[in-house]
């Protein structure tokens, strides 16, 4: 592992205008996606985190997301520290992204993780829905949430420690630039617009779901007893 260790920490990471994709995937779709980005590190980013944990392989993310899936068919949405840290970190195709910021008088020798360039964020993303207005809210907090897979957002927009701006085609200077373009075109080609019935009509909200989830994802024990459903692919018809 050789992301860069600082004795001081730099200015805060500065981006905006985040193009975000919140996605619900069967456990085959994640592990064709972990594929698809085949040149990315996974990399935890909150909290203190020893040097041995810094990176997460393939591997453990991929049995994580099993683990997540296997909760909500059993009808657990809550995620324990180790699940919710494992959906907050990055994808990088570099670690020269990343730095480690020492923590002084930690006899441990723990670390913070700090993002200095452009990086695919993750997030667990939840949605809620309101019978008031009949709409549905991403990334909504509180009882009345539902969880619904990870939410991977990289930003259109940056500002580098010397405040020069970068923007839409500048981005593409970045190195996980291309990276992000493999995810929004596998995410594309892989997944659709989630379909629900409230209210007696239907229609497409911007959460997606994969084509591979099939029937499990209407019939998932925290939506069945709601005054909305979910209209899985196979029933739009």
């Amino acid at each position: 592992m050789n992301i860069p260790i600082r004795e001081t920490l730099a200015a805060p990471f500065q981006a905006s205008k985040w193009m975000k994709h919140p996605v619900l995937l069967d456990v085959t779709e994640m592990k064709d996606l972990l594929s698809a980005l085949d040149n990315c590190w996974i990399v935890q980013t909150s909290g203190v985190i020893s040097k041995e944990h810094v990176i997460i392989t393939k591997k453990n993310f991929l049995e994580m997301y099993e683990k997540y899936l296997q909760n909500l068919r059993n009808g657990i949405s809550s995620m324990d520290f180790q699940m919710r840290s494992f959906f907050s970190s990055v994808f990088t195709s570099t670690l020269d992204a990343l730095y480690l910021y020492r923590l002084p008088k930690n006899e441990k020798e723990e670390y913070l993780v700090k993002v200095c360039l452009p990086v695919i964020q993750l997030q667990a993303h939840n949605f809620h829905y309101s019978s008031e207005d009949d709409s549905f809210r991403s990334m909504a907090f509180g009882q009345t949430t539902f969880s619904w897979g990870i939410q991977f957002s990289y930003p259109h927009m940056y500002q580098d420690n010397n405040f020069k701006m970068y923007a839409g085609k500048e981005m593409e200077i970045f190195p996980n630039t291309s990276l992000y373009k493999k995810l929004q075109q596998w995410i594309r080609s892989h997944t659709t617009v989630t379909t629900i019935e409230a209210k007696g009509k239907r229609k497409n909200i911007p959460i997606r779901v994969g084509k591979n989830c099939g029937n499990w994802v209407e019939k998932l024990p925290q939506f069945t007893s709601q005054e909305w459903h979910i209209i899985s692919r196979n029933n739009r018809n």
